[in-house]
C-alpha cells in the first residue's frame, strides 16, 4: 500500500515508477532493517530512509495506483514475482517512498513474555507447520526450535525484554531482530517496535511496561472523555494465566498519565472484589480534577496489571436548539 497525501489544488497521481533494489545477503538485510528501525520516527521525513547506493536493481516498472482506502491510500501491484530474498522498493520523487520486502516461504507469529517466547512458524507455500525451525535473537544463539505443530517455545533472551518490563529506569535500546530459519535454511526476519506512522520511536509510551503477564486482563471505562466533576464507571476482567484463579480484590486507581507505577499516589481509588468469573466493576468519583490526560489502573498485590487512558476536559453543549412542531 502507498500513502499519498491529499492537497487542495493538487491532482493525485495516477501511477508511480518503482525501482526494486536487491539486498545481497541475509546479514546485509538484517543490518538495513535494524538501522532503519533504530531511527526515530521523525526521521521518516528525511532522505534517504534506507540506503540503496551500490545495490543492484532487480526490477523497474510503472504501475497504477489503485484506490484502497479513502483518497490518500493506494495499492500498487508488482507485475512479476520476485525471487526469494530481501529487497528495497522505492518510488522516486522530492521525498522518496520506500518499503522493505522479504520474499520467503517462512512466516512467523511471535509472542514475547519476560520468561518465555512463543514463535509459531509456518510454510506459506505448503500451507503447513514448519518443523525443526530455529529461532535466534540477532546474531545470538538459537534459543528455540519448532515442534510438529510449528510451535517454538524457549526462554526469552534478555535483549528482547525492555527495561520498563523489568521495572528498570532508562531508555530501552532497539530490540534485535528475530531470525526464524526453517529446516531447509529459509529465513524470515521479525522486527519489534514497529508502530503506526503517527508516533515517535523511543517516546515514553514505547518504554512503558506492558500488561502484567500473571493475568489474563481487560479493563474498560464507560467513556474516554470526562468533566472535572464526573464519575468514571469501570469494569474489567482478571484471571491468573497459570491456574485460572481470581484475585480476592483489585484496587482501581486514577493517576496522572505517564505515572504508571503502582507507587504513584492516586487521585481517586476504589476497591473491587472480582466475582467467580473474574469480572469486577468500580466507580471513581471526580471532584475538581484538573483537565488533562489520566490513566485508570487495576492493581493487584502492589502491581499494575492493566491500565486504560482517559481525558478530563471541558465538555461544552453544542449551540443549537430543537423545536417540536405539532
Amino acid at each position: 500500500a502507498v500513502i499519498v497525501p491529499s492537497f487542495e489544488g493538487v491532482s493525485q497521481p495516477k501511477d508511480a515508477k518503482v525501482d526494486v533494489y536487491r539486498v545481497p545477503s541475509l546479514d546485509a538485510a538484517a543490518r538495513t532493517l535494524s538501522n532503519f528501525l533504530a531511527q526515530p520516527h521523525w526521521a521518516q521525513y528525511t532522505v534517504p530512509l534506507m540506503p540503496t547506493k551500490g545495490l543492484s536493481i532487480a526490477a523497474t516498472f510503472t504501475a497504477a495506483l489503485e484506490p484502497f482506502r479513502g483518497e490518500d491510500v493506494f495499492v500498487l501491484r508488482f507485475p512479476d514475482t520476485l525471487e526469494q530474498g530481501w529487497y528495497i522498493a522505492e518510488i522516486a520523487g522530492s521525498h522518496k517512498i520506500q518499503a522493505f520486502l522479504q520474499v520467503t516461504p517462512v512466516s512467523a507469529w511471535v509472542s514475547v513474555l519476560t520468561d518465555k517466547t512463543v514463535v509459531w512458524v509456518n510454510d506459506v507455500i505448503g500451507g503447513r507447520a514448519s518443523v525443526g525451525a530455529t529461532v535466534a535473537a540477532g546474531d545470538g544463539p538459537v534459543f528455540a526450535r519448532s515442534d510438529a505443530r510449528g510451535l517454538a517455545v524457549g526462554p526469552t533472551p534478555a535483549e528482547l525484554i525492555p527495561p520498563a518490563a523489568l521495572r528498570e529506569s532508562g531508555s530501552s535500546a532497539p530490540a534485535p531482530l528475530l531470525r526464524v530459519t526453517s529446516a531447509t535454511g529459509d529465513t524470515v526476519l521479525v522486527p519489534f517496535g514497529v508502530t503506526s506512522d503517527a508516533g515517535y520511536r523511543g517516546e515514553w509510551y514505547e518504554q512503558t511496561a506492558a500488561a502484567n503477564e500473571t493475568y489474563w486482563a481487560m479493563l474498560f471505562t464507560d467513556r474516554g472523555l470526562y468533566r472535572t466533576d464526573d464519575h468514571v464507571e469501570v469494569w474489567g476482567y482478571l484471571r491468573n494465566r497459570d491456574d485460572a484463579s481470581v484475585p480476592a480484590s483489585v484496587s482501581v486507581r486514577l493517576v496522572r498519565q505517564g505515572n504508571g507505577s503502582a507507587d504513584t499516589p492516586s487521585i481517586v481509588e476504589a476497591t473491587a472484589a472480582p466475582g467467580a468469573s473474574g469480572t469486577f466493576i468500580a466507580s471513581l468519583p471526580l471532584v475538581d480534577v484538573p483537565t488533562g490526560g489520566y490513566e485508570v489502573q487495576a492493581v493487584v498485590d502492589g502491581d499494575v496489571v492493566v491500565s486504560r487512558w482517559l481525558e478530563v476536559s471541558i465538555i461544552r453543549q453544542p449551540p443549537y436548539e430543537l423545536e417540536v412542531a405539532p
